[in-house]
Protein backbone atom coordinates (compact mmCIF):
# COMPACT_ATOMS: atom_id res chain seq x y z
CA UNK A 1 0.00 0.00 0.00
CA UNK A 2 1.24 3.34 -0.94
CA UNK A 3 1.68 6.03 1.39
CA UNK A 4 -1.13 8.56 -0.41
CA UNK A 5 -3.75 5.80 -0.71
CA UNK A 6 -2.98 4.70 2.90
CA UNK A 7 -3.47 8.79 3.69
CA UNK A 8 -7.10 8.48 1.75
CA UNK A 9 -7.99 5.64 3.81
CA UNK A 10 -7.43 7.57 6.92
CA UNK A 11 -9.12 10.20 5.57
CA UNK A 12 -12.38 8.31 4.27
CA UNK A 13 -12.43 6.74 8.17
CA UNK A 14 -11.85 10.03 9.73
CA UNK A 15 -14.66 11.28 8.18
CA UNK A 16 -17.37 8.02 8.81
CA UNK A 17 -16.65 8.36 12.13
CA UNK A 18 -18.36 11.91 11.89
CA UNK A 19 -21.23 10.16 10.38
CA UNK A 20 -24.08 8.54 12.27
CA UNK A 21 -23.56 4.31 12.26
CA UNK A 22 -26.36 4.49 10.03
CA UNK A 23 -25.16 6.34 7.57
CA UNK A 24 -22.31 4.93 6.92
CA UNK A 25 -23.02 2.63 4.07
CA UNK A 26 -24.27 5.38 1.98
CA UNK A 27 -21.42 7.51 2.53
CA UNK A 28 -19.34 4.70 1.58
CA UNK A 29 -21.08 4.45 -1.27
CA UNK A 30 -20.81 8.11 -2.17
CA UNK A 31 -16.98 8.31 -1.27
CA UNK A 32 -15.55 5.08 -2.50
CA UNK A 33 -17.58 4.89 -5.89
CA UNK A 34 -15.74 2.34 -8.41
CA UNK A 35 -12.92 1.69 -5.49
CA UNK A 36 -14.45 -1.41 -4.04
CA UNK A 37 -10.78 -1.94 -1.97
CA UNK A 38 -11.02 0.95 -0.33
CA UNK A 39 -14.80 0.52 0.73
CA UNK A 40 -13.46 -2.42 2.08
CA UNK A 41 -10.28 -1.24 3.79
CA UNK A 42 -12.53 1.56 5.20
CA UNK A 43 -15.55 -0.28 6.22
CA UNK A 44 -12.73 -3.02 8.31
CA UNK A 45 -11.21 -0.11 10.27
CA UNK A 46 -14.83 1.16 11.21
CA UNK A 47 -15.48 -2.38 12.45
CA UNK A 48 -12.71 -2.69 14.32
CA UNK A 49 -12.92 0.64 15.84
CA UNK A 50 -16.60 -0.26 17.00
CA UNK A 51 -15.03 -3.69 18.34
CA UNK A 52 -12.67 -1.73 20.66
CA UNK A 53 -15.35 0.30 21.76
CA UNK A 54 -14.74 3.59 19.66
CA UNK A 55 -11.14 4.55 21.38
CA UNK A 56 -9.88 4.99 17.83
CA UNK A 57 -11.21 8.65 17.28
CA UNK A 58 -10.65 9.41 21.09
CA UNK A 59 -7.83 11.87 22.19
CA UNK A 60 -4.79 9.82 23.15
CA UNK A 61 -4.50 12.41 26.12
CA UNK A 62 -7.16 14.64 27.66
CA UNK A 63 -6.25 17.93 28.71
CA UNK A 64 -6.20 19.37 31.80
CA UNK A 65 -5.24 18.12 35.23
CA UNK A 66 -7.99 17.12 37.77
Amino acid sequence: MTPERWERIKEIFDAALQVRPAEQPSFLERVCVNDAALRQEVERLLRADQEAGGFLHEPLVQSGFS
